[in-house]
């Protein structure tokens, strides 16, 4: 049997006015953004469309989201060229690492001066300062070492896992079978496993189980204790053994659901 013990995965859509980038720091373990092993040197751009990044245990990363109106200016006024294509695409950007640090360091400075002194914020000219230093601090690791690294082109059974991933957020407490998760995908089970061994590190239905305890999860932190059972909640999402439904719980959010009900 598998155990419980799994990472995260976070997919987002950024709006289309912002472009966000990150540089993850090494600390981090096992991240694959958009199905690609990420790079200690590499810039994440969320810049283009709908992404993802898996990881196990730990992310440690540093952040911004830049207005793309003015990412675009910005970008006019300091070298007089249009914002480069590369860079409004979903993809790994290799950088010096010693830039990629520095970016992130620039992070970390602001970040706690801010929270220091929070009436900053309000002083604009002070604010378009930060702003501005933190914009070229990113662009010169972008420009520092272009290079091509697109995402590559989902394969069938990455596309499949995906669909099988959405259908999932609707129809978990349905708890459609294994053959029901290979019509969605397309994909004889066999390729299916393969999929989510590469993608996310666990098989299908484990992925479905660890979706289920959240889904108990959300529910009992919404119900109310007087009225609500724990056993009733596990029963709608499938749990028949409460033994092994407590245990697994347990173990994938450090808490009894019993407190879990009781606590919020």
């Amino acid at each position: 049997s598998e155990k419980l013990n799994v990472g995260s995965r976070i997919q987002a859509a950024p709006p289309s006015s912002l472009l966000p980038f990150t540089f993850i720091l090494p600390s981090s373990e096992n991240v694959r953004y958009c199905h690609k092993p990420m790079e200690n040197t590499a810039i994440a751009q969320a810049t283009g469309g709908q992404w993802d990044v898996v990881y196990s245990k730990d992310l440690c990363y540093y952040s911004t989201a830049f207005d793309r109106d003015y990412f675009y200016q910005s970008h006019q006024d300091l070298v007089r060229e249009d914002v480069p294509a590369g860079w409004l695409e979903s993809k790994m950007t290799t950088t010096l690492p010693n830039l990629g640090f520095e970016y992130a360091g620039l992070i970390s400075k602001t970040l706690t001066t801010l929270h220091k002194r929070p009436e900053l914020l309000v002083n604009k000219s002070i604010t378009n300062l930060m702003t501005s230093e933190l914009f070229k601090s990113l662009t010169s690791a972008l420009s520092a070492m272009p290079s091509e690294n697109k995402l590559p082109k989902l394969k069938k059974r990455q596309l499949g896992v995906k669909k099988v991933i959405e259908f999932l957020q609707t129809h978990a407490c349905d708890l459609p079978d294994i053959q029901t998760l290979c019509r969605v995908a397309n994909l004889s089970e066999r390729t299916l496993q393969y999929g989510f061994m590469e993608t996310l590190g666990i098989t299908p239905i484990h992925y479905l189980r660890v979706v289920r305890l959240n889904g108990a999860k959300r529910a009992l932190q919404f119900a109310d204790p007087k009225q609500t059972k724990v056993v009733d909640i596990a029963t709608n999402w499938g749990f028949v053994e409460l033994g092994r439904f407590a245990k697994e719980y347990r173990q994938l959010f450090c808490e009894l659901p019993s407190h879990t009900l009781n606590h919020f």
